[in-house]
């Protein structure tokens, strides 16, 4: 009996592998893999529609270009804020005032809720 049952796991493992159900393609349209210079190859998710044109440069916000770049930490901001070491004396933007603050009551808080959680 259980010899019967292996015979027939075996053969239906051997049946699945040979003969896949649903036949798998990681091709697109396109190609795999292919990339435009015209378009934005990958960004369309809709079913019926295409992936968009590229522009000019000069077409998009100034700010999408920084968004790669990391966002500064308490310590450098502090350090700006107060004029200490190599950066600006004292020249720091009304959002950069911001960022600070909320992230010293980000920190603020932290430290509240691991006292209360500790004790």
């Amino acid at each position: 009996m259980l010899l019967d049952r292996i015979t027939k796991i075996t053969s239906l493992s051997s049946f699945i592998y040979k003969s896949p159900a649903v036949p798998v393609s990681w091709t697109t349209s396109r190609g795999a893999g292919s990339l435009s210079s015209t378009t934005a190859t990958g960004v369309n998710y809709f079913k019926k529609g295409e992936d968009p044109p590229l522009k000019d440069d000069k077409e998009y916000p100034d700010w999408l270009w920084k968004v790669h770049e990391p966002s500064p930490t308490v310590y450098s901001l502090q350090k700006k804020a107060a004029g200490d070491g190599d950066l600006e004396s004292g020249d720091i933007s009304a959002a950069e005032v911001k960022q600070l603050i909320k992230m010293e009551n980000n920190r603020s808080i932290k430290d509240r809720n691991f006292i209360k959680a500790k004790g």
